[in-house]
């Protein structure tokens, strides 16, 4: 077997809005690919985002899809329907049947045979291109349909001659980037382009393509460019090329990136392992393209124009600076390189590093994570000198200026840098804020330190060095950044009697009507037990305040032992995180979501490996599974990050720190490599 036969795309699909076991899709791409397929079971009103159903028996049709998060939404999106019979105008109304037992869903190739058309579909994806193969039984006129889906789609041009569709999908969902255009060209064979038909219904756009023969493939070309780049992209990666040449590519892209990690272990480990590869390796999505002369070009959404240099996009760093990322660093170093590199290209497009990048900038979820991410590319030695400097331009911007907008910056730095913590009765996610920003100093101050060390280097070998503004900027923001006042602002908002962090309103008042099984209330998706200990970069100063290690280790002990309860605080509501963590047998330890995915690791972190071996273990082995999925959402690879981490005995509790805990992994491991 290969490493790919051992995926289960269908992992943590099983979810709903109420409950998540992972909320991922079955993507068929290749790693880091531009473009995405997806079956669509069922687009419904007011769910735009809520697509895909594992256990359907029908399909709406496939779908290209860039979603990185149903919390997010999707952008550049269209549906490929076959039909025929009676042709219907909209998605709904073209839906057919299927049989699983012939539905093939792989990261590399889609097969389904769809009843009512008679119709055979199959997929097989490049980085910005695909091929789609029709194969029709019945003897009515076959039909390939395209249908909009929740973009604005509108056809271009119909050439004859050359037998193709252009077109362009407008627009993005929660994204700031209004004027956003997908491109695309379809190359269809011996379609008849004559009888084309083109409409809309309910405000969707409908083309109807009658194909001459039974046996069609249809030639996918997509850019964010131009119709021109699309014909490019399709010209390198699928002209001459089969569906089967292709999809042997992507298989190939896929096993080498599996087999980065080989391990000996029972066949459901196995799958359950390599499942989590292929989701660490879908995210983020490449959002730039190579011009005929070998360029790299972009689509910068605050320029509104092509600029040059690699983009990336779709991914949350709230999420994914915990474990997806420092995994690369261990994996897929050139990757991790190229993808840092695209982050900071918004930087150097719009004035700002991203905080939540999908097509354009979201603004969803506190903070400004991205500095632990140059942190430790700095610490690591894996960013060059344009990058390094760059990105700490960013970091300097992040922590010095206040951002225009809230999906921009630091929200609430002005009072972060006059009370010395962000205010609970002025700011939302007050504690998170504080301690992120805490955290988010201290990185600076690890990448000013790497400046100083670059140039210094760069002198001693006779060469000039670095900009001397440039130097001296990280001299200032070594020592602004390093005042305990900055990197230890977490320190006052703990309360000592009640041993935890707790909110502080402008008036140096603790939040009286306190509750540590209260969310929200300056907490994010947490609860004071969980919030309390998510100080990374500080565990030792965090444990002084808790009166010792030994006392910070009885606090994890009785995060594990406490009833597992919550009260719906300032969310109002049973949020999904609530639910899972309260089904995750683990007390208060929410491995559920993000501000959990480090507490096991700290008690390796003070000497007790044996203890947070045998925690992980419990965890993975019940938490686990292709068939039951993740614990909570999987967001863009964190989450399965966080169990190849686990299973092979390496976590990294602060990026920044070019240290990772280790103890004896939990199967056997027999090569990493990068």
């Amino acid at each position: 077997m290969g490493y790919l036969d051992y995926v289960n795309v269908k992992m943590g699909t099983e979810s709903t809005i109420k409950y998540s076991t992972g909320n991922t899709l079955p993507l068929c791409q290749l790693p880091f690919g531009m473009v995405s397929f997806c079956p669509q079971t069922e687009l419904e009103a007011g769910k735009e985002t809520w697509f895909y159903k594992p256990r359907a028996s029908y399909m709406e049709g496939i779908r290209l899809t860039h979603q990185p998060s149903p919390w997010i939404g999707d952008y550049g999106t269209m549906l490929f329907v076959p039909q025929c019979d009676q042709i219907k105008n909209s998605a709904s109304s073209a839906c057919s049947s299927f049989l699983p037992t012939e539905c093939q869903l792989s990261p590399d190739y889609i097969k389904v045979r769809l009843i009512k058309p008679k119709c055979t579909l199959e997929l097989a994806p490049s980085e910005r291109c695909a091929i789609i193969k029709l194969s029709y039984e019945g003897k009515s006129q076959p039909v390939l349909s395209i249908f909009s889906t929740s973009c604005q789609l509108e056809i271009e041009e119909l050439d004859k001659e050359r037998k193709q569709v252009r077109g362009v999908i407008k627009g993005t969902h929660q994204a700031d980037a209004p004027d956003f255009k997908t491109y695309f060209v379809l190359e269809l064979g011996d379609a008849l382009l004559e009888s084309a038909e083109c409409g809309s219904e309910d405000g969707k756009t409908y083309l109807h393509l009658p194909l001459s023969a039974k046996n069609t493939e249809v030639r996918v070309g997509i850019s964010y460019i131009s119709y021109a780049q699309a014909l490019v992209n399709m010209e390198r990666e699928i002209q001459g090329k089969t569906l089967e040449q292709v999809r042997e590519r992507a298989k190939e892209s896929w096993e080498e990136k599996l087999s980065r990690i080989k391990i000996e272990a029972d066949e459901k480990i196995l799958r359950t392992f390599y499942s989590c590869m292929y989701r660490a390796f879908l995210f983020p999505h490449k959002a730039y393209e190579i011009e005929k002369n070998g360029e790299c070009v972009h689509y910068a959404p605050l320029l509104k124009e092509k600029r040059q240099g690699v983009r990336y996009t779709d991914s949350g760093f709230w999420d994914t600076y915990r474990t997806q990322l420092p995994l690369f660093t261990i994996i897929a170093k050139k990757e991790f390189r190229e993808i840092l590199q695209g982050f900071i290209v918004d930087y150097v497009d719009g004035g700002w590093l991203p905080r939540w990048s999908s097509m354009g900038e979201v603004g969803c979820m506190p903070s400004t994570l991205i500095e632990s991410v140059i942190a430790d590319g700095a610490t690591k030695g894996l960013l060059d000198d344009e990058m390094l400097v760059n990105g700490f331009l960013g970091m300097v911007k992040n922590v010095s200026q206040c951002p225009p907008s809230k999906i921009y910056g630091r929200a609430g730095l002005g009072d972060y840098l006059k009370y010395g913590y962000v205010p609970s009765d002025l700011y939302g996610e007050s504690v998170n804020l504080t301690v992120d920003y805490s955290y988010g100093d201290w990185c600076v101050c690890q990448v000013a330190d790497c400046i100083i060390i670059r140039n210094d280097e760069l002198c001693k070998t006779g060469k000039f060095g670095l900009e001397p503004q440039t130097v001296e900027l990280a001299r200032r923001y070594y020592k602004e950044c390093g005042k305990s006042s900055r990197k230890g602002a977490y320190k006052r908002l703990f309360d000592k009697e009640r041993c935890f962090i707790v909110p502080k309103n402008s008036r140096g008042e603790f939040r009286v009507d306190f509750d540590p099984y209260e969310w929200g209330y300056g907490f994010t998706e947490c609860a004071p037990w969980q919030g309390s200990l998510s100080v990374v970069h500080d565990i030792e100063g965090l444990s002084r305040l808790y009166g010792g290690r030994d006392k910070l280790l009885k606090r994890l002990d009785e995060i594990l032992s406490a009833p597992a309860e919550f009260r719906v605080g300032s969310y109002g509501a049973e949020i999904h995180e609530m639910s899972e963590m309260a089904r995750g047998g683990l007390g208060q330890l929410a491995i559920s979501n993000q501000p959990s995915f480090h507490l096991p690791f700290i008690y390796a972190h003070f000497g007790k490996k044996s203890k947070t071996r045998a925690l992980v273990k419990k965890i993975t082995t019940e938490l686990f599974s292709t068939e039951e999925g993740f614990p909570g959402d999987e967001d863009n690879g964190s989450m399965a990050s966080w169990y190849i981490l686990a299973t092979i005995g390496k976590y990294q509790i602060c990026p920044g720190k070019n240290k990772f805990i280790e103890y004896r992994p939990l199967v056997k491991v027999t090569e990493i490599k990068e």
